[in-house]
């Protein structure tokens, strides 16, 4: 939680055949994942220093991220994105970053989630994440493993905001 005690447990598949990406604790009445962020114990004082925050889907997404050097980040452990994680952002700053992942659920969740922080007088960018040499589209953690701290910085800083990018991707969104 935002205190650094630990309430529920996640895992992730090792096996791309794996029914789920990842597996999380049931709900509990101390652990509601709509209410909480990955990391934020860990993050804050980098969110309120740099006033701004990037928004990554998964675990190993944030964790990629901040062992490369991008400390201002939390994860929503998964793409369902709430008013109340906006409104706990809102406390903090108001700017940010949404890296999901670059396939369509990625691109779509993305773009819910920025309305959502737009709703709270968020100023938000979604990040475009490249594709990966195979052509097919990365998750953050494969292109933080594939790109220099100082690109993915540059790529972070020139994401499109949320209309422009909702027109961009609106055939793969629709």
């Amino acid at each position: 939680n935002h205190t650094g005690q630990i309430i529920a447990f996640t895992g992730r598949a090792l096996k791309t055949s794996d029914k789920a990406k990842y597996l999380n604790s049931p709900e509990t009445p101390i652990f509601k994942k709509g209410n909480l962020f990955y990391g934020l114990w860990e993050t804050n004082r980098y969110i309120m220093t740099e006033q701004n925050v990037i928004i990554v889907e998964g675990q190993t997404d944030f964790l990629k991220l901040y062992q490369k050097g991008i400390t201002n980040i939390i994860a929503t452990s998964g793409t369902a994105f709430t008013d109340k994680q906006a409104t706990l952002i809102n406390r903090k700053t108001n700017k940010a970053y949404v890296l999901y992942d670059g396939d369509t659920a990625g691109k779509i969740a993305a773009t819910k989630a920025g309305y959502i922080l737009l709703k709270v007088g968020i100023d938000v960018k979604i990040i475009e994440i490249p594709k990966g040499s195979n052509e097919k589209p990365m998750d953050p953690d494969e292109w933080a493993e594939q790109e220099e701290i100082k690109l993915l910085k540059k790529k972070i800083a020139e994401g499109l905001n949320v209309i422009d990018f909702h027109f961009k991707y609106y055939q793969d969104i629709k």
